[in-house]
């Protein structure tokens, strides 16, 4: 779905009833505290598209790939009308995908920090954690995220792109009211994660209005092993997320100022955290589902273990 314009965050100083002091909104944060402990910045435009960035990265390379690799086989089972191909291409590609997703989301939420100091390395701290704080908002979202994609593909195959519109519709209600919602009821260092919230709570309702569609197109779908898939992961994705934090936290330790903590991380000390701690988080993961016996783990890293395989033979 097409992202919202970058939100209107208010000055902090305008939140407080002084307007003036702090200036118009066009950077990573429009005030920032003397020390973190007091207050959060408020994020402004800038945050907002540097968090989307980041959070469309996973999306981009892994959910897109796979949906397009797919839409072949599908737009042809749909053109012969074999119904059952494409709810099996269909369900595959969802389980594939969640098992990165769920993986991506746990990263997103646990290493936010460290990874938007890795990618945009000219954030100092409140402006990172501004960032970081709208990027784990939206890396909710990441999985009905992809669940959309697949299925807008299934609607594209049966050349039906009038369903896919009147469907957004609702999302984009929901997008647009929560987000106004949050502007009400939320301090103004939270405005923008509230936004980063309402595409989440979009992405979830769209994804559950084309499920409702495709289960009447399709006859069906397989609803149960995907449910069952997903808890599985969900739960690894748990427990990796455990052990991130706990890599989060034995750098704190390591660092010697805890009164800075992960905040005051250079760009080369969120290269190693997010080295480490991304590294334990997919070790933990993988030996996780394989406990669980989930096999969509092979179908996903398998084309990766395989070229590896031939860089090393080379």
């Amino acid at each position: 779905p097409a992202a919202p314009p970058p939100p209107r965050a208010p000055t902090l100083a305008a939140a407080r009833d002084d307007p003036g002091t702090l200036g118009a909104v066009t950077g990573l944060v429009t005030g920032a505290p003397g020390a973190f402990s007091d207050a959060l910045a408020v994020a402004g435009n800038a945050a907002y598209t540097q968090a989307l960035m980041i959070y469309l990265l996973p999306h981009s390379l892994v959910t897109v790939s796979i949906a397009t690799a797919l839409f072949t086989g599908m737009s042809a089972a749909a053109h012969a009308g074999d119904l059952a191909r494409v709810r099996h291409d269909l369900s595959r590609g969802v389980r594939t995908v969640g098992v990165f997703t769920v993986f991506a989301t746990a990263v997103l939420v646990v290493l936010a920090l460290p990874v938007t100091k890795l990618l945009v390395p000219s954030v100092d701290a409140a402006s990172g954690e501004a960032v970081s704080m709208v990027l784990r908002a939206m890396a909710l979202g990441l999985v009905p995220l992809g669940g959309m994609v697949l299925m807008k593909w299934v609607y594209y195959a049966f050349e039906d792109g009038r369903t896919v519109f009147w469907i957004q519709v609702p999302g984009t209600f929901v997008l647009v009211g929560v987000s106004w919602l949050g502007t009400q009821v939320l301090p103004p260092q939270l405005w923008v994660v509230g936004i980063g919230l309402a595409m989440s709570l979009s992405n979830l309702v769209a994804v559950g209005l084309r499920t409702v569609g495709l289960r009447r197109t399709l006859h069906g779908l397989d609803g149960a092993r995907i449910l069952r898939l997903h808890v599985k992961a969900g739960l690894a994705a748990l427990v990796c997320a455990v052990a991130g934090w706990g890599v989060l936290r034995a750098f704190v330790v390591l660092s010697g100022d805890p009164a800075d903590g992960i905040y005051g991380l250079s760009w080369w000390q969120s290269v190693v955290v997010v080295a480490v701690g991304g590294t334990v988080m997919g070790l933990v993961y993988a030996g996780g589902l394989k406990l669980m016996r989930v096999r969509e783990l092979d179908q996903l890293a398998g084309p990766l273990v395989g070229r590896v395989r031939r860089l090393v033979r080379r």
